[in-house]
């Protein structure tokens, strides 16, 4: 896969070099944290059980919402404008810093109030929520601090981070189970080991870029006003990822929000697959022409789409596996869930290139829309959905809601860029994951091919993954892509 633009082969080999590093090391990190992840949540399941688990889901869940916003679009800002070379990076860092207790105070207030509010007759879940209100601030400190990691293309050290928080993850249950803890304190090592991540992550990212000790208040209050657009995409974008399981955990009974929550972990790793990749394209994409950002947005939907294509192919194979080897048979309704929302999450993988390369042409007041018309549809849905489908409804809203956000985005794009990314190679490889798919549907339709879990899942899981390659691979050299295939489609 060439990442390069108009340059001569040796800097373009050096460019993508550059790309596939940051990238590599990051998926890296976050598949070894993920799987670390996944061990930590598989022991959580057991140890709660369905019941005591669903109240911590909802209330991870609820807290999520405000956490992945405390930073108020600032570490997008920060991941761009760090990049272009000239600015004055020590000033932007300290002002983004400044800027977290203005945004973090306000909202962690508010949080504390709709928690009163919304979950007055979940005793236990409401405990939780106020205990959990601790990360906020953390999570902002993370956030900004992150996004200098990134400007500074040092993804490998951010892949050391993830993997060191999944770690103390880790600790956390593994201490929770050892001492007998209930759900309270456990949420209490939670929150101390969100802030022990924060701690390193400012530290880390001070090694590359210092704060200046002071800066004007000019300074924070031009840089909020410059990320309140995104601070409000993000803002709906978390609620979005949030509110099926926080109107499920008040419409429906513990153990069916703890079998949401399995399922939404598991899908959560592939979800953000996409934003490692664009992550760790932002700071060469920013110091490129607009043919370059071009040429990279069409290279990242190519690749983003290939994997895509494959998710539901998985899905329909592995789900029931996943959630036996995760978290064991009482958490079986989660399987049918699960496979939806890897269904959902592929519709992401093409929406998170059409979302950041509007940012990379400055249309970033298309994004707020965007999110805001999906979560109006997810809200809408799960409240007539939750009631006549229980969790199954709420995947399937989740797939109709990623559809939206996807033509919504195309369109955006469209008009701010003047064209659409080529779908050639991408449809080229969801046609052989549906025929791959049909396959296995057929064959167990007609012999009852049984679960796939247990210890052979994850050779399994290669097995397919490595046919499918072959075969994408396969077919584009049998069926090359001409003169449209992977070239950016003008308006």
């Amino acid at each position: 896969m060439d990442w390069g633009g108009n340059e001569s082969q040796g800097p373009a080999r050096m460019f993508r070099g550059r790309i596939s590093y940051n990238f590599g090391m990051r998926f890296g990190g976050r598949a070894l944290g993920g799987v670390i992840s996944l061990f930590a949540l598989h022991l959580a399941t057991h140890h709660f059980g369905p019941s005591r688990w669903g109240s911590v889901v909802a209330a991870m869940a609820f807290v999520a919402v405000f956490a992945a916003v405390s930073d108020f679009g600032l570490q997008s800002i920060l991941s761009r404008d760090l990049s272009v070379p000239g600015n004055d990076s020590s000033s932007l860092f300290r002002a983004a810093l400044a800027a977290i207790p203005m945004i973090v105070l306000p909202m962690s207030v508010l949080a504390a109030l709709l928690d009163l509010a919304v979950y007055s007759g979940h005793s236990r879940t409401r405990g939780v929520v106020f205990i959990l209100l601790g990360t906020i601030p953390c999570m902002a400190v993370w956030l900004v601090s992150t996004s200098v990691l990134v400007a500074r293309s040092r993804n490998d050290v951010r892949a050391l981070l993830d993997v060191g928080s999944s770690l103390l993850g880790l600790g956390v249950i593994g201490v929770a189970i050892f001492g007998h803890l209930g759900v309270e304190m456990y949420a209490v090592l939670l929150t101390a080991s969100t802030c022990a991540t924060a701690g390193a992550s400012i530290r880390l990212a001070s090694r590359y870029v210092s704060p200046v000790i002071r800066c004007a208040r000019g300074d924070v209050l031009r840089l909020l006003r410059r990320s309140f657009p995104l601070g409000l995409s993000s803002s709906t974008n978390a609620l979005y990822g949030q509110v099926d399981t926080i109107i499920i955990s008040l419409l429906a009974a513990s153990a069916a929000v703890a079998a949401f929550g399995v399922a939404s972990q598991i899908a959560g790793f592939l979800v953000s697959i996409p934003s490692m990749l664009m992550v760790a394209m932002t700071p060469h994409a920013m110091r490129r022409d607009e043919a370059g950002r071009r040429v990279l947005l069409q290279r990242a939907f190519d690749v983003l789409v290939a994997i895509a294509a494959a998710v539901p192919l998985l899905a329909v194979i592995f789900s029931r596996g996943a959630v036996s080897a995760v978290a064991g048979g009482r958490y079986g309704s989660a399987a049918i869930p699960l496979m939806l929302l890897l269904c959902a999450a592929a519709l992401a993988f093409p929406s998170a290139v059409l979302g950041q390369g509007l940012i990379f042409f400055g249309g970033e007041k298309h994004l707020p829309g965007t999110v805001a018309t999906a979560l109006v549809v997810n809200v809408l849905g799960n409240v007539f959905a939750v009631r006549l489908d229980g969790i199954t409804g709420a995947a399937l809203v989740m797939i109709a809601s990623e559809a939206v956000v996807l033509v919504l985005l195309a369109r955006s794009f469209r008009s701010v860029a003047g064209y659409l990314p080529s779908i050639v190679r991408g449809g080229k490889a969801a046609c052989i994951s549906a025929a791959l798919a049909a396959v296995f549907a057929v064959c167990d339709a007609l012999h009852d091919v049984p679960s796939l879990h247990g210890p052979m899942l994850v050779p399994e899981v290669v097995v397919v993954i490595t046919c499918y390659a072959v075969l994408v691979w396969v077919v584009g050299k049998l069926l090359p892509d001409g003169k449209a295939g992977g070239v950016v489609r003008a308006s």
